[in-house]
C-alpha cells in the first residue's frame, strides 16, 4: 500500500482517510462533508500538560495523533 501511496501521491501521506463509494454516491453535498468532518475529528493536535501545542523538533509542525 505505501508504494500505492508514492506512485499516486509521490508520498506516503500520514493520515489517509477512507470512505465508502456507495454511500458517498448516494450522499449530497452536506451529507458528503458531514461525513468528512466526522473522520477529520479523529485527527487530534497533541498539547503539553499546560494545553499548549507540542511542536515536533525535526518539521516545526504541530504533532498530530488518532483519537
Amino acid at each position: 500500500q505505501e508504494q500505492q501511496m508514492r506512485d499516486w501521491f509521490g508520498f506516503v501521506p500520514t493520515y489517509l482517510i477512507t470512505v465508502d463509494a456507495s454511500f458517498c454516491e448516494r450522499a449530497n453535498d452536506t451529507e458528503f462533508c458531514y461525513l468528512l468532518e466526522h473522520e477529520l475529528y479523529h485527527i487530534g493536535v497533541m498539547r503539553d500538560e499546560d494545553g499548549e501545542i507540542v511542536y515536533s523538533d525535526s518539521s516545526g509542525l504541530p504533532k498530530h495523533y488518532l483519537a
